[in-house]
């Protein structure tokens, strides 16, 4: 190391002055930066995620980078994470949170695996247990018909095609906006995500029902063969077509909360319009796997949260109770099920519920839950929020 003049100082002050030169000295020689961390992780997802989920990311690794980007990988600390999490709770919403403390132990995990640095990290600084997720209240809010009327009348009538398609698909907002007529089959009634376009990077096929159809239909974008199908024009300016799907910022941030506030509707989200599809579907009798595909899950605990418990169903079901008999068949696979679907979806309502609420974080949960499979010879494909 050069020789620095430090003028007339104590010998402690000098120490101290050389004792930090010599750690940033050989942390920038041995190891990572948060910075390093977050953009080796952004690198590794490009090519796997969905638009929508490279678009976040990066949005939480500039925000992570302005706060740690300069720390040595392994020198950030727990503690420190948690009050940067806890003050975007603060400002923004636990759920929020949640999903920037997801995002900053992936990062980490992926530097593990990778060996990132000439000091690799040996295990993530953030253990099991040391950034515990924040606990959220579940949302159960469905949009009721009559609301569903209020907003309609309210909305543009440029933009009631996009909110009617959105209640009769349950399709995501990213999917609707950006959605292009080549995705659409009028001959197999289907709407089909391509794979890179979707959340699981899988593809997703909906069902066209009539309602949908006429919807699609009626939309001035398919009689001028244009790419988008909620493609809009020019300043507004009718038959000047902007070759760009839908702004959803500007839907979200202007047009949508005037509508819902002209109509009268109070602590509804657009992503709202999923949990209604889910819940509508349930209320009609379908049952649970079905309404996982109509989604676009991967796995039926997702499906869970959004069908909410409804009352008059369950009497609907259990009116057959009164004349109950026994199984069909004894002995045979009615009798298994009957046996053991109860118990199962019980303990499963109660593992659901505990990781919601923030009692099991995501290892503990899922550890549980595979052990819930497994004991009741069940199996399952994973879980993806939203």
């Amino acid at each position: 190391m050069h020789r620095e003049h430090l003028g007339q100082v104590s010998p402690r002050v000098a120490a101290g002055v050389l004792a930090d030169r010599l750690r940033t000295t050989r942390g920038a020689r041995s190891g990572a930066s948060v910075a390093d961390v977050v953009h080796n992780f952004l690198e590794f997802g490009k090519p796997h995620w969905a638009s929508g989920t490279l678009r976040n990311y990066t949005a939480y690794a500039k925000e992570f980078v302005a706060a740690f980007g300069r720390e040595r990988a392994h020198e950030i600390t727990p503690p420190a994470v948690r009050n940067y999490l806890n003050r975007i709770a603060q400002r923004s919403s636990k759920s929020t949170a949640n999903r920037h403390r997801q995002f900053i132990r992936a990062a980490f995990s992926r530097a593990v695996s990778d060996r990132l640095g000439r000091r690799p990290l040996i295990q993530s600084p953030f253990p099991k247990g040391a950034l515990p997720a924040a606990r959220e209240q579940s949302r159960d809010r469905i949009l009721e018909l009559d609301e569903q009327a209020r907003v309609l009348t309210e909305l543009p009538e440029r933009y009631r095609g996009l909110f009617l398609l959105a209640l009769l698909t349950g399709l995501r907002q990213a999917n609707l906006f950006t959605m292009e007529w080549s995705w659409v089959d009028f001959d197999r009634m289907t709407i089909t995500i391509p794979a890179p376009k979707y959340k699981t990077r899988k593809p997703h096929i909906v069902p066209l029902i009539n309602g949908a159809k006429e919807v699609l239909l009626g939309l001035p974008s398919l009689a001028a063969k244009r790419r988008f199908v909620f493609e809009p024009y020019v300043g507004g300016h009718e038959g000047v077509w902007s070759g760009r799907p839908m702004n959803a910022h500007n839907f979200a941030k202007r047009i949508w909360p005037a509508a819902l506030k002209r109509a009268g509707v109070e602590d509804f989200r657009w992503h709202d319009l999923r949990h209604t599809t889910g819940t509508r579907l349930a209320d009609l009798g379908a049952p649970m796997h079905a309404i996982q595909s109509a989604l676009g899950h991967l796995s039926i605990l997702s499906t869970r949260r959004y069908v909410r418990d409804n009352v008059e169903t369950a009497r609907l079901h259990m009116a057959g109770l009164d004349t109950y008999s026994g199984p069909r068949k004894p002995g045979g696979a009615v009798a298994a099920r009957t046996a053991t679907t109860p118990d199962f979806c019980s303990e499963l309502d109660k593992l659901v519920e505990r990781h919601e609420k923030g009692h099991l974080d995501d290892d503990e949960f899922r550890a549980a839950k595979n052990l819930l499979f497994e004991r009741f010879g069940r199996t399952d494909h994973g879980d993806e929020s939203r």
